[in-house]
């Protein structure tokens, strides 16, 4: 798949994620969803997905664009001329990667993994889709949707199964003898712009200052702070994923409000106080950061866009603040107020604006090899899907296809934070959960008990029995769960 002319040139965080693509400090982002057809769908899975894809494909130009010059300071979009769908989109079918209620704790791992580890090829579309099924029941099948960070936020992700489940809505009149496209001609439409582009992202004196002051004086002489490994190669991402029921989903969000904060606040602050009780006393410190969307603040850029539009935050949490139990509320609706500081400032005086300052990426990433990170964890919160096509009655007998679980993660992080954790709820109601990290970094079994323990402290602070912790087992429906 050869491309035939320059869209535009990479943007300020497009160009980062493409940097640490190109040298292997992170590879991929991964959003996937567990997918119920109704009977009425008689025709093979392999014609509804070509065709949802043929129309998703035609509004979103993301999907067929290429980087160009990716290793130099001035990397472009180029339009391919065509997208093979049989390059791009895989099946798999077997007799246990999928049942009813979808996929396994184990099963989902050994998938996340695969995909994560796998790079895309030099040339060609910056995304894939893995569609599993069972061959049982063909209709139910989890599609995967991996894709380059540069051409897409976690937002993005989700996006993408939007439009998917619409289009999959759609083809259920197609006839049985409709002819199917898998070459398609790569539609004419202009990317939407970088983030730089719709907001200044500028940065005050007094700010910079900051920034090379920690970089040269505060870092250098904090004590008790706790990063993982230091920055390292290679890259071998490791994941670990946990469901959560729907019933214990919504108390937790009852909760937050109640205590005057938001669910991303609460989980990032859970998640804290998890890391600091397992540490060792003489490591009384940790920091986080993380990402929140601006969408909200960008003209024609909506939930259904598929792009790069984040903010960047970071918090120091300290064990004395934290609760040794339960949650310090206290904490909690500090990070709130954290994360609405960041969201307020538009961008401005933020990571991502310091971006327009380097010179040179891959030079930038290669210099810290070896040294120490700048974050312990960040928790990613897609929030809650819900979507405007699904037929609410379909577990009376509707005839709409629908979404149950969803699950987000991302590949292991080179130079950035140790532990990634991604949120997200499903059509189902149920919260789900991605640990993943780089192998050598961190202690695979330091990992599974930072997850068991949050989840042990979540169904403690909702009081619903950890026995309904599989969201199989919960009749759900999709409700909006979070307010961030």
């Amino acid at each position: 798949m050869a491309s035939s002319e320059i869209v535009r040139s990479v943007g300020l965080l497009e160009k980062y994620s493409t940097a640490r693509h190109d040298l292997g400090f992170y590879t991929n982002v991964i959003v996937g969803a567990e997918y119920v057809l109704p009977q009425s769908y008689q025709l093979p899975l392999q014609h509804h997905i070509y065709r949802a894809c043929a129309t998703i494909i035609a509004e979103h130009a993301n999907l067929s664009v290429e980087i160009l010059n990716g290793r130099t300071a001035t990397p472009v979009f180029a339009r391919l001329t065509q997208v093979a769908l049989e390059e791009c989109v895989i099946f798999e079918s077997t007799t246990t990667t999928v049942n009813y209620h979808g996929m396994t704790d184990q099963q989902l791992r050994e998938i996340l993994e695969k995909q994560h580890n796998q790079d895309f090829p030099d040339h060609g579309p910056l995304w894939r889709l893995l569609i599993a099924s069972d061959t049982a029941v063909p209709r139910n099948f989890t599609a995967f949707f991996v894709f380059h960070h540069a051409i897409g936020d976690g937002t993005s992700g989700l996006a993408f199964h939007r439009e998917l489940l619409a289009a999959l809505l759609d083809s259920k009149h197609h006839s049985k003898g409709s002819v199917v496209q898998t070459v398609l001609t790569s539609p004419k439409k202009p990317l939407l712009s970088a983030v730089e582009d719709f907001l200044p992202l500028s940065i005050s004196w007094i700010y910079l200052l900051g920034v090379i002051l920690e970089g040269l004086l505060w870092k250098k002489f904090e004590k008790g702070f706790w990063y993982g490994g230091v920055i390292q190669k290679p890259l071998e991402t490791t994941v670990r994923t946990t469901g959560l029921s729907k019933s214990s989903s919504e108390a937790f969000r009852s909760l937050c409000k109640e205590n005057g904060t938001t669910v991303t606040a609460a989980l990032q602050t859970l998640v804290a106080e998890v890391i600091l009780e397992i540490m060792p006393a003489n490591y009384t410190n940790i920091r986080s950061n993380g990402a929140m969307s601006l969408r909200s603040f960008i003209p024609d850029v909506t939930q259904r866009s598929f792009g790069v539009w984040v903010t960047a935050w970071n918090e120091v949490y300290q064990k004395s603040e934290l609760s040794t139990e339960g949650m310090s509320w206290k904490r909690a609706r500090a990070s709130r107020k954290a994360i609405e500081d960041a969201v307020a400032a538009r961008g401005n005086n933020s990571a991502v604006g310091l971006l327009r300052y380097v010179p040179d990426y891959q030079k930038y990433l290669l210099n810290k090899l070896g040294s120490q990170r700048d974050a312990t964890f960040e928790v990613s919160n897609l929030g809650a899907y819900k979507d405007d096509a699904r037929s609410h009655d379909h577990h009376l007998g509707g005839e709409d296809p629908h979404i149950e679980r969803i699950t987000f993660s991302q590949s292991g992080n080179v130079a950035g934070p140790a532990l990634a954790v991604g949120a997200v709820t499903g059509g189902d109601g149920c919260l789900s959960l991605a640990f993943s990290w780089q192998k050598g970094v961190l202690a695979e079994d330091f990992v599974v008990d930072v997850m068991e323990k949050t989840r042990t402290r979540f169904y403690a602070l909702v009081r619903v029995p950890s026995q309904e912790s599989d969201p199989s087992t919960v009749e759900c429906n999709s409700e909006d769960l979070y307010d961030d």
